[in-house]
C-alpha cells in the first residue's frame, strides 16, 4: 500500500496544474483507476463526466463546459450557433 500514497499526491498536483483531466491522462502517469475511485469515495475529486475528473476546488467560469466538451472529444468540432440569418 505505501504505492497509493504517491499517486494520491500526484493526481491531486496534476489536477491542481492542469484543471481537468481524463482517466487515460492519469494512467499515462502511472495513476490506477483504484487511486481515483479513492479520492473520488473520500470527495477529493469530482468525476464531471464519464472518465473526467477534476478538484471540487476549481473555479468555474464561462467556458467551463466548453473545455470539458474539448476534453472529452479531442478531435471534435464545436459549433457556436448565432442564430437566423437576416438577409
Amino acid at each position: 500500500m505505501p504505492a497509493a500514497a504517491p499517486q494520491k499526491t500526484r493526481a491531486l498536483e496534476l489536477l491542481r496544474k492542469h484543471g481537468m483531466l481524463r482517466l487515460r491522462d492519469f494512467s499515462a502517469e502511472g495513476i490506477g483507476p483504484e487511486t481515483l475511485a479513492r479520492l473520488l469515495r473520500d470527495e477529493a475529486v469530482l468525476r464531471l463526466a464519464r472518465g473526467l475528473y477534476q478538484l471540487p476546488t476549481a473555479p468555474a467560469h464561462a467556458a467551463h463546459s466548453l473545455a470539458q466538451a474539448a476534453l472529452l472529444m479531442p478531435n471534435g468540432v464545436i459549433c457556436l450557433g448565432i442564430g437566423p440569418s437576416v438577409p
